[in-house]
């Protein structure tokens, strides 16, 4: 019923055609959003951030507690995630004469360390050809 909800406010169909698509669709809301996509009735691209949030309740937000002692403890949570990811993710350098990784809290304590150094760093290596990207593992 919920996901027929979302349904009928993002693409402005009736109940009875949002019901039978998710039928159509075994249930699964973001496939039901490509059926009704492909068939012109779902604005292309349709904003699916707060129907997200109904699909995959992964945690409680913080702005969703009741106490403060519950927002603490989500906003907690919420900092350990991120210091988890940030600890597994990996810096990729790229030049033409190779690649390598780096872990990627090396250079985000050069950056909180020695800013200067590292931008200087940065800005030569970027005008040498050196390309960064960021593989995250979650």
């Amino acid at each position: 019923l919920r996901n027929a909800e979302i349904l009928v406010n993002k693409c402005g169909i009736s109940y009875e055609e949002a019901a039978a698509v998710l039928d159509e669709a075994g249930d699964d809301l973001l496939e039901a959003m490509i059926l009704l996509e492909r068939r012109g009735k779902a604005p292309h691209g349709a904003d699916m951030t707060t129907a997200t949030s109904y699909i995959v309740p992964k945690e409680k937000r913080a702005s969703d507690a009741d106490s403060f002692k519950e927002f603490m403890a989500t906003l907690w949570r919420g900092a350990i995630h991120a210091i988890t990811v940030i600890v597994r993710s990996k810096l990729v350098v790229v030049h033409s004469a190779g690649s390598f990784e780096v872990p990627f809290i090396v250079p985000l304590l050069l950056l909180m360390v020695g800013r200067f150094i590292a931008v200087i760093i940065l800005l030569i290596t970027l005008l040498t050809g050196v390309r960064y990207s960021i593989k995250v593992r979650e």
